[in-house]
């Protein structure tokens, strides 16, 4: 058989749980593999264009340690108009977070790159200077009231934007 026709292992360069579900959807056997990517935010950096810049290296990283899999890298980066939102990591920034997005819009910029180095495919679905990542909408108004602080709970409760 060829290295072309040849199975290759399918490895989401993740270590999200989300995307795995995403992904299980297909059907499709894969593994994960975190791409110990440095995701520090760059001066000046759109939220397109970091989630461009992340999608592409996880799946450079990924795809340099298993040249012969065809590896799916992706990030998402939400926003509000003024600002990069990072992963939380903690209810208190959560919290935070959801004072912050509260009757406003948040933008949540999408990327996906498919990378197989043993093959040269190298998928880049956006473009910096072309078409744009996934991007989806979010207006917080919960049933139209902005949030209060008595509503986000505390770190052992679930948050519920429509407690009332």
């Amino acid at each position: 058989m060829s290295p072309n026709t040849a199975h290759r292992p399918l490895i989401l360069a993740s270590t999200s749980r989300y995307r795995a579900g995403l992904l299980e959807r297909f059907g499709l056997p894969f593994e994960k593999q975190d791409p110990a990517v440095d995701e520090t935010e760059r001066a000046g950096e759109s939220p397109r264009a970091r989630a461009f810049r992340l999608s592409e290296a996880k799946a450079e990283a990924v795809a340099s340690r298993f040249p012969q899999a065809i590896v799916i890298g992706g990030d998402q980066v939400p926003a509000t108009s003024t600002t990069i939102l990072n992963k939380p990591g903690n209810a208190a920034n959560c919290r935070e977070q959801l004072m912050l997005l509260s009757g406003s819009t948040a933008e949540f910029y999408t990327a996906c790159t498919i990378r197989c180095l043993e093959t040269g495919v190298r998928l880049l679905p956006m473009s910096l200077n072309g078409s744009a990542p996934t991007t989806i909408s979010l207006t917080t108004a919960p049933r139209g009231r902005r949030c209060v602080r008595p509503e986000i709970g505390n770190d052992e409760q679930q948050v519920d934007l429509h407690q009332r």
